[in-house]
Formats: C-alpha cells, sequence, structure tokens
C-alpha cells in the first residue's frame, strides 16, 4: 500500500502543450529525508574507521598524551629529551611564519605527542598479536602429540574407508605434506600473522 502512495506522489504526463510533471510535497521530503539518513550513516561510517585505525588507542587517549606533554612543558619539565625543540627547528618555513614562538612549540609538542601515542599502540598491536597468535596450548593433553601421531590417526581413521591401493596413496600423500608442504606453510602463516590485524 505505501509503494502505490509513493508511486502517486510522482506524476508524469505528456500534453499537446507540453511535459506535465509533478512532485507532491511527501515525495519531496521523503526525498530530503533519505538524503539526510544517508549522509548519518556515512559520517557514522567514517567515525567508525577512525576508531577501528587507532584500536586500541582512542581519541581520548591521544588528548591525555598531549595534555600531559603540554602540561609538563609548562612546568617547566621536559619528558621529551629535547626532541620538542628539534622538531621546532625542523618545522618548514617556506609557508611563512607559524606565529609566536608558543606557537611553533605548541605544534611541536603536539606532533610529538602524536608520534609516542601511535608508538605505544604500534607496540600494544604487536605485543597482543604476538599473545594471541599462541595457539599450543589448545592442542596440549597430558603429554604432547607428535604430528606422526596426528597423521597415524588420520589414517587409521580413513582405513576402513579406503582399499589397499587408495589407502598406499593417501600415505604417501600424507608422508609428503608433512615432509615437504607442511614446514613452507607454516612458515607462510608465521609470516602472515606479522602483518595481520586479525590473524
Amino acid at each position: 500500500m505505501a509503494e502505490a502512495h509513493q508511486a502517486v506522489a510522482f506524476q508524469f504526463t505528456v500534453t499537446p502543450d507540453g511535459v506535465d510533471f509533478r512532485l507532491s510535497r511527501e515525495a519531496l521530503r521523503h526525498i530530503y529525508l533519505s538524503g539526510i539518513n544517508s549522509w548519518k550513516k556515512r559520517l557514522i561510517r567514517i567515525k567508525n574507521g577512525i576508531l577501528r585505525g587507532v584500536y586500541p588507542g582512542s581519541p581520548t587517549s591521544w588528548l591525555v598524551v598531549v595534555m600531559a606533554t603540554v602540561g609538563s612543558n609548562y612546568c617547566k619539565v621536559d619528558i621529551s629529551m629535547g626532541l620538542v625543540h628539534c622538531i621546532q627547528r625542523c618545522l618548514p618555513t617556506r609557508y611563512g611564519s607559524y606565529g609566536t614562538p608558543q606557537t611553533e612549540t605548541l605544534l611541536s609538542m603536539v606532533i610529538f605527542s602524536t608520534g609516542v601515542w601511535a608508538t605505544g599502540i604500534f607496540l600494544f598491536r604487536q605485543t597482543l598479536k604476538l599473545l594471541l597468535s599462541y595457539h599450543g596450548w589448545m592442542f596440549e593433553m597430558h603429554s604432547k602429540t607428535s604430528h606422526a601421531t596426528k597423521i597415524w590417526a588420520y589414517l587409521d581413521s580413513v582405513r576402513p574407508l579406503l582399499d589397499d591401493e587408495a589407502y598406499f596413496r593417501m600415505e604417501s600423500l600424507a608422508k609428503e605434506f608433512q615432509d615437504k608442504i607442511a614446514p613452507r606453510l607454516q612458515k607462510y602463516l608465521v609470516l602472515k600473522s606479522w602483518w595481520a590485524t586479525n590473524y
């Protein structure tokens, strides 16, 4: 029923005098509201993308780091060990001065704080990845199971399903996989765990 009302909202007729096109206010209101909703969803996606990008940090933690750096500078304590001064000297001057020396110092402190914050996030991510990539505890029972036992258990489980020729073929394939392919795949998985964020 609602679709019929929306279809009536647009009227298009061709007359000898020309084309007659009518839009109801309700249709324009729905178009306007759908545009507003799509922009709201787009802004929410942008916000979520930023929050996902800085995980496990947050914009609030960045603000705390900046405030701690600025506060320590105003208390005459240099927690940057001279890096703020080095950043201040390296600021480009070809686009004009940044105003007062206080503005340059503040900009240098924000750059330093952002670097410290990003480094902390990177180290925390790598630590989490290292801690969460260990899966050996799941497979350890009372005693450690060897690879040969695991392959033997698989082969033993398919023995009633296969005839002698297929069983020996499966046995040779399993041995080949254990000796050649499995170590190479394990190396690839270790390399993948170094750069994949969700591995």
